[in-house]
């Protein structure tokens, strides 16, 4: 499953919390985000979650971050992903893509 951020979070990563709305409640959707994130060399935490929510920590390069948030924002076939929300982890800061 997802690994604990703060494990292995250094002064090389970067961090980022990201959020998706739409129809979440897929079985394969956490094994399709564990597999995505080792291909791209992220590590996850899933820290709040609904049938409709989900907010997601992530930490890596940030170009590994970015290409992490976007993949999950297409997700599997068994998902349909509305809005992708990007809040920066050092403001309150955001950025919102709808479908």
């Amino acid at each position: 499953m997802s690994k604990n951020i703060s494990q292995t979070k250094n002064d090389s990563l970067k961090s980022l919390t990201f959020s998706l709305t739409g129809q979440l409640d897929s079985c394969d959707f956490d094994q399709w985000l564990e597999r995505h994130a080792r291909k791209l060399g992220v590590e996850f935490e899933i820290t709040q979650r609904s049938s409709r929510l989900i907010f997601i920590e992530v930490a890596g390069v940030s170009e590994m971050i970015e290409a992490f948030a976007l993949a999950a924002s297409l997700g599997p076939k068994s998902v349909n992903i509305d809005e992708l929300t990007l809040m920066d982890s050092q403001s309150t800061g955001s950025q919102r893509y709808e479908d």
